[in-house]
């Protein structure tokens, strides 16, 4: 009964967090995200920094995937591990979408993530 405790609580932060960080934080956030953005449009220092990100990422990936092959165990048991895996990959994607696209559709916003209704003041303007 402890547990459900600690669910009920993390729940509560979460969701207090979530409304603090959506209406008071998350607007000033994207103002300065879009000047930042129209700043750094063009920068070659942006760009140089992303190419670096990616081949980090491809490096950790695949030090990952060597430390993975080396374990004769897990090699062994790659045929339950890779149908348990794929199972939870697809539920769990699956799912997320789903959960995302009613909420989305419940809070109103179209796939931009532009808000329509619920009196909005922004328009949706095509020139």
């Amino acid at each position: 009964m402890e547990q459900v405790g600690y669910i009920v609580f993390y729940i509560v932060t979460i969701s207090a967090g979530a409304l603090v960080g959506g209406k008071l934080i998350a607007p000033a956030i994207r103002k300065r995200q879009r000047q930042a953005s129209d700043a750094a449009s063009g920068s070659p220092l942006v760009r140089i920094i992303s190419i670096f990100q990616f081949i980090a990422i491809l490096f950790i990936v695949f030090l990952m995937g060597l430390r993975i092959g080396a374990d004769r165990r897990v090699f062994d048991s790659l045929g339950s591990i890779g149908v348990t895996a794929l199972v939870i990959t697809v539920f769990s994607i699956g799912f997320s979408v789903l959960f995302v696209f009613f909420l989305r559709k419940m809070a109103g916003f179209d796939r931009e993530g532009v808000r329509h209704g619920h009196g909005s003041k922004h328009k949706d303007v095509k020139s």
